[in-house]
Order: structure tokens, then C-alpha cells, then sequence
């Protein structure tokens, strides 16, 4: 169902009442300060650690966005003398989805070089056989390779729709897109059939499946403020693989983590479930806030928008910058909602969110989860 601007969730039912042992219910936590946030988290593990110390089956969750949010909880359980399991690192941009997906980026972004589409013959987006005579028949002839790409043989076409998602991608916001790509072509299917068992296709399957999915909401992430074009998308995956860049990767099924305690981020914990889920930061832009220049311009088909500072607060933009802006935030205030729900959904007893007290954007463009869990009403 597509989240407009005038939905919201309102309960039918108050959830806290009674607070029976099987009641499900949530909680909300209103701070000022990070000294003051630190306190409260301290006080709601101490307290949850003692309800639940007769049932050593059950885990508490305090779930984040980022890799240094986790080492920031680390710390402040270390300083109350609180253990707290925690997985920071890995090797997300070294697997073979986010390689595949940057493979395809290469191919979208320089749609008439030869090398960048053929390329995608070494991904699981495409299940036919490489054309390897035909490629050699043409090796001279750069134009006749492109179009053997596109059009070779309607019956093993390698990717059905490719000149759809090439024009689309000069109008529309390329995550979206891409999206539709990964949807339409399914390549962790593919990737399955090179196992034998069928624990093993499903096990692949759903890792690459998973893999694909934290790396769209890393993007959504890393470009909240930003309009995200094809070539930043490509810039971004380019550095972060080529640097060795520690991101974790999810696991195939999540297996279930040591201690009463954990500290994870949300994409990591997708697929788990924890007695209470915690969410101490509910902010969605990243640490430090992005510094741009004084021009910006979008160029997509025959529109072009444009933004440029006249001073410190104000800018003078045209209505398709204005546009491409919007499109682009209703994307990614899409995407937090579907990550605001997975880290919602891993709670079966208890849900517990952290409340700045700072402005909460708007339902159009949050600035954080609080708006979306409220509707955009009495804040």
C-alpha cells in the first residue's frame, strides 16, 4: 500500500493497559540531552534485565542505524557496567550481491559501452549463456555491440525491458528504478541454481536477497539529503568496494546471538525477533550534516533544475529542481517507513522509542522516525 501524505496508523486498542506478562505494548522515552538519553537507557536495561532474569531465553534489542551508533550504546553500557553484545564490521561491499548490483549500475550509467554491458553476463541478473560468437563476429563495430545487447535474439534477450530502464532512468529517481530492476529480474534466483540442495538454493537465495536489500537502504540512507542520481550511486559503490569498506552483511537466517543483551544495527537484525525492542536514536540524517556547494543542478531528459545560494539561508531554484526534489524525498521517506517497520516488527512484547524533543520535520520529509510513528500530528 503506498503511504500518502494523510495516512497514519491510529490504534484501536491501549496497549499498555494492564501490562499482563502476554500483553504487547510500547513505550515512549523523552530526553534533552545525550547525558540525559545515556541515564534512561541505563535505568530501562537495568530494569528490563531484572523482569527477565527468570527467562534466559528471551533477549533484549537495541537497535540502530549506523555502525557508530552501536559503538556509542557499547560505551555507555561499559560505563554502567552493563554487557551488551554488539557486531560492528564486515564485509558487505565485498559480496557478490552489492558487486552484481554495481555491475548493473555500470551497465545503466554507460548504457552504449560494450565492455560495462557485457560485464553483466558475470551476474546473476542474467541467466542466458554470453553470445560469445556473436560478440566476436562484431568486436569492431562498438554500435553493434550495443545493439546486440539490446535486441540479441528475442527469445534469450538478456535483460527484457533494458532499453525501458535506460530511457526511465533520465526521468525517474534511479533507486526507484533500480528497485524495479531487482524486482523484475529476481538475480537471487539465478544465483540459487547453482546450488545442489534445496537448503542450500534457499540458503543462498535468501543471503543474496537480503545482502540487496541492505545495500538500498545504506543508499537511501547516505543520500537522504541529496538527490541521488545514477552516477552518484555509482561513485558511492566504486569507493566503498574498491576501499575495502567495513559495512555488515545480514546473515541467511539470522541465527540467534549470544547474550541477554544485543546491540545491532536494524538492517542486521532483519529476520529476528527479541522480547523488547529499543530504538534510541530515531534520527534519520547521518552524523554530521553534508556540505555542499553554492550551485546544484539535476540534469534528467530534456529538464534541467536548478539550485543556486544566494547567501546562507536562501537559494533561488526552478520549479523542476523543486520537482526532482520532491520525487526524490517521497522515495525516501517510503524507504524509512519500510525501516521503521522492520525495527518495529522485531519486537513480540515490548517496543520502546527515544524522543529527542527536536522538530520533526514533516510527514513529506521527516527528520526523523518520531513523525512517522505519529502520523505528523502533535508535534
Amino acid at each position: 500500500m503506498e503511504y500518502k501524505d494523510g495516512d497514519r496508523l491510529v490504534g484501536v486498542r491501549s496497549f499498555n493497559e494492564g501490562k499482563t506478562e502476554n500483553a504487547f505494548y510500547y513505550s515512549e522515552s523523552r530526553y534533552r540531552d545525550n547525558t540525559t538519553m545515556s541515564v534512561r537507557l541505563v535505568n530501562i536495561l537495568r530494569r528490563l534485565q531484572e523482569e527477565l532474569a527468570q527467562n534466559q531465553n528471551e533477549q533484549i534489542a537495541i537497535l540502530v542505524r549506523e555502525n557508530w551508533q552501536v559503538e556509542k550504546i557499547k560505551e555507555i553500557c561499559a560505563n554502567a557496567t552493563i554487557n551488551v553484545e554488539t557486531d560492528v564490521g564486515g564485509e558487505l561491499y565485498q559480496l557478490q550481491p552489492v558487486i552484481d548490483l554495481y555491475k548493473m549500475v555500470k551497465a545503466l550509467q554507460h548504457y552504449k559501452t560494450p565492455k560495462h554491458l557485457f560485464n553483466l553476463y558475470t551476474t546473476c541478473f542474467i541467466d542466458t549463456p554470453m553470445p560469445k560468437e556473436a560478440i566476436f563476429q562484431n568486436r569492431f563495430s562498438s554500435d553493434a555491440m550495443v545493439r546486440l545487447f539490446a535486441l540479441f535474439n528475442t527469445k534469450l534477450m538478456p535483460i527484457p525491458k533494458w532499453e525501458k530502464y535506460v530511457e526511465a532512468m533520465k526521468y525517474e529517481p534511479a533507486l526507484k528504478i533500480l528497485r524495479e530492476i531487482v524486482l523484475d529480474l529476481k538475480p537471487w534466483l539465478n544465483r540459487a541454481e547453482k546450488e545442489i540442495t534445496q537448503e542450500d538454493k534457499k540458503r543462498v537465495a535468501t543471503f543474496y536477497r537480503q545482502n540487496l536489500d541492505v545495500i538500498f537502504e545504506k543508499l537511501a540512507f547516505e543520500f537522504n539529503s541529496d538527490y541521488l542520481t545514477i552516477s552518484r550511486i555509482e561513485r558511492f559503490l566504486e569507493i566503498m568496494i574498491q576501499t575495502g569498506q567495513k559495512e555488515q552483511s545480514r546473515e541467511p537466517f539470522g541465527v540467534e546471538q549470544v547474550g541477554k543483551i544485543v546491540c545491532t544495527t536494524v538492517h542486521k537484525a532483519k529476520g529476528l525477533e527479541y522480547h523488547t525492542v529499543i530504538l534510541p536514536y530515531m534520527v534519520v540524517v547521518s552524523e554530521g550534516k553534508k556540505h555542499k556547494g553554492n550551485t546544484d543542478i539535476i540534469a534528467l531528459g530534456n529538464r534541467i533544475g536548478y539550485s543556486v545560494k544566494t547567501d546562507r539561508f536562501n537559494a533561488i531554484t526552478n520549479s523542476h529542481y523543486q520537482a526532482f526534489k520532491a520525487e526524490e524525498a517521497a522515495d525516501r521517506r517510503d524507504e524509512e517507513a519500510r525501516i521503521l517497520y522492520v525495527a518495529m516488527t522485531r519486537a513480540k512484547q515490548r517496543f520502546i522509542y527515544f524522543d529527542d524533543r527536536k522538530n520533526s520535520g514533516t510527514i513529506a520529509e521527516p527528520k526523523d522516525w518520531k513523525i512517522l510513528l505519529r502520523g505528523g500530528e502533535g508535534l
